[in-house]
């Protein structure tokens, strides 16, 4: 296990420097923990693993962010919207990876509906005396979102404040500080590694390919069934490659280590090809 106090930086410089280690740590013992504290963290939550299993480990993350989600039956914001992400390595394709926030609609979302003027759906979260609302502005201003799927989007929101905030010592979501402006959430990220060489070993190949309906895999093709038609992914993919220059730009001018090169070529990738192979699963 090994802990790195960011010292009020961001989560992508600690774990670009952790990188080496991690994998080194994995590699000898089967499994690896990195805990990071007195973090903020930026954008989605799968760049900072999908290359852990491009080199073949398995992995999971998650991380807290300051407190806008309440509690099953509550009215007050408790937890951060603490994303977690998973990626596993495949046969003859890139990982397959989803990343997704513990809250019905993630904050970044709510606030490009509030921005556009736009009313959110039902359920998505209560305005600031806990009523239920579909105005994103009225969540913003004192209110807070909703946890997916009820009590267990809350139960998951829970285990994330422990594992990326109890064990690495940083703060819990409700503890982050709430400064007026643009101030991203001080928070703690967990990252878990496996070698599945020391065990199965032949994952990649057990995610079966045989393209059925269309998708690379039986687990795809079980994530996708009557949720989301191939178009739909197909512009998630533009709009996520779409929107990779741009973050890229602005890794450079922060300073901050840029997407790992196996994660820009595998989007890359993913945009020529009109078969779509490999993706990124990311509803929060």
């Amino acid at each position: 296990m090994r802990v790195v106090d960011a010292r009020n930086g961001f989560t992508h410089l600690a774990l670009a420097r952790s990188r080496d280690e991690l994998q080194s740590m994995a590699s000898a013992t089967g499994c690896a923990v990195l805990l990071i504290r007195n973090a903020h963290h930026l954008a989605a939550l799968w760049p900072d693993i999908e290359d852990f299993a491009a080199a073949g480990f398995v992995a999971f993350a998650c991380v807290t962010s300051r407190a806008r989600v309440t509690a099953w039956g509550g009215d007050k914001p408790v937890f951060g919207t603490n994303a977690s992400a998973f990626a596993c390595p495949r046969a003859d394709g890139p990982p397959i990876t989803w990343d997704q926030a513990a809250s019905v609609m993630s904050h970044g979302d709510l606030m490009l509906a509030a921005r556009e003027g736009r009313a959110v759906p039902e359920g998505v979260g209560v305005d600031a005396q806990g009523r239920p609302t579909s105005d994103a502005k009225a969540i913003l201003d004192g209110g807070a979102l909703s946890p997916f799927g009820g009590v267990k989007g809350a139960s998951i929101a829970f285990m994330v404040e422990i594992l990326a905030s109890a064990l690495s010592g940083s703060v819990f979501g409700f503890e982050s500080p709430a400064a007026p402006g643009a101030l991203p959430s001080k928070c703690g990220e967990f990252i878990l590694l496996l070698d599945p060489r020391r065990a199965s070993g032949a994952i990649g190949e057990r995610v079966v390919l045989n393209q059925r309906r269309g998708w690379d895999s039986d687990i795809e093709a079980a994530l996708f069934a009557n949720a989301v038609d191939r178009a739909t992914l197909d512009a998630m993919h533009d709009a996520v490659g779409a929107a990779l220059p741009h973050f890229r730009r602005y890794l450079r001018a922060t300073g901050l280590p840029a997407l790992p090169q196996s994660t820009r070529k595998a989007m890359r990738t993913r945009r020529r090809r009109a078969g779509r192979q490999g993706g990124c699963y990311d509803p929060g």
